[in-house]
């Protein structure tokens, strides 16, 4: 049977194929009234998987041959494509974006972080070299914002594009698909383990985490680390010797993986370090842990604090200091009445922290974009 469904085309090429905000939430809402194909970089190979396609245009491991080649391999796959919008999901992506632009395509580019702020904290950039690359990124979001229909992944990127001419823009947060972390709520926690879910840095705070858990130690408190993400920093094994055993790094895995670990588990960590545009953006897992009822705590930012309350069981601590997440973390571990709490009927979940009420601009921006 023929398919008479407009095709569209997400891509990415830093992200893996089954990232949590393009595979699971866009690319599956969209398959509603969309034919969709998804484009990565990652060496897999080609598959269908959920109804999605799912083409490799190889995986490069060098970063500057990644920057340039993937784009053009990605370019060259789809720009005599059937594809009426093409969703890019990496800056890397731009002159591509542009040049399918030139052949006729509908063009969105998904903003995942603030390129502004995070350039900042790369050690990997020369300081000199600083000020001419914030300059660059400013220009570059110019393009994007004069050139593509723009989707915000949090609010507080906006400040850095400037209005364009295009009038589609609009905020598409990273809220969690209820339905899909429901299995996993655990309302009686026994176990003493720890969750961290994310890229795993002393920006994301491991090295205050690590501290945190000697003293823990020291202070004869039982307990497992879950650590779940790409570890990208070394750790002196030596100096954290007495709780190399208590703690465990899976590497990547898919979310229903990770929340499987979070039933063994007591509370939930986001210990962002104030730096960049981690003190304004609302991390995805802390609607996470609230999704699946797991107690959380959170770095201490005025930003964070005002938009959760305290019914969604959160801890705000200082997120450079270990003796202040310690003492969090054994008030979590220890005290019963903190982890029996029923709040299945959490009025911010079933109302505003959920992927369904963002689907739902997801589809009307594409239906605008096509009509």
């Amino acid at each position: 049977m023929k398919n008479n469904k407009n095709k569209v085309c997400h891509i990415t090429t830093v992200h893996p194929r089954y990232d949590i905000r393009i595979f699971e939430k866009e690319c599956k809402s969209l398959l509603k009234n969309y034919d969709v194909q998804l484009v990565v970089a990652d060496g897999l190979g080609d598959e269908t998987k959920d109804g999605i396609r799912i083409t490799d245009v190889g995986v490069e491991i060098n970063r500057i041959r990644r920057i340039v080649i993937s784009p053009w391999r990605t370019y060259k796959k789809i720009k005599n494509a059937n594809i009426k919008i093409i969703h890019l999901h990496d800056p890397e992506l731009i002159p591509a974006g542009l040049l399918l632009k030139f052949c006729g395509k509908k063009i969105i580019f998904d903003v995942h972080e603030d390129l502004y702020e995070q350039i900042k904290t790369k050690d990997w950039i020369a300081r000199i070299l600083l000020p001419l690359l914030l300059q660059l990124v400013k220009i570059i979001n110019r393009i994007i914002t004069y050139n593509f229909n723009l989707i915000f992944a949090e609010v507080s990127y906006i400040k850095n594009y400037s209005t364009g001419k295009n009038k589609n823009q609009i905020e598409v947060l990273n809220y969690p698909r209820i339905e899909m972390l429901a299995p996993f709520i655990n309302i009686n926690r026994t176990e003493n383990g720890i969750l961290y879910i994310g890229n795993i840095t002393n920006l994301r705070g491991l090295d205050v985490i690590l501290d945190a858990l000697l003293i823990l130690k020291k202070n004869k408190i039982d307990f497992t680390m879950h650590f779940v993400g790409i570890l990208l920093e070394e750790i002196d094994w030596e100096h954290y010797k007495s709780i190399k055993n208590n703690v465990k790094f899976y590497g990547y895995l898919n979310i229903r993986k990770a929340y499987e670990l979070s039933q063994q588990c007591k509370v939930g960590l986001a210990i962002l370090k104030p730096v960049g545009n981690y003190i304004e953006s609302i991390p995805t897992k802390i609607f996470e842990y609230i999704a699946v009822q797991l107690p959380y705590i959170a770095s201490d930012f005025k930003v964070w604090k005002e938009y959760f309350s305290e019914k969604e069981r959160g801890i705000f601590v200082n997120p450079e200091n270990p003796l202040e997440v310690s003492d969090a973390l054994a008030h979590s571990l220890t005290n019963r009445t903190v982890n029996q709490i029923d709040y299945r009927e959490s009025k911010p979940i079933k109302q505003k922290f959920n992927w369904e009420s963002e689907e739902k601009k997801l589809l009307m921006l594409y239906d605008d974009i096509l009509s």
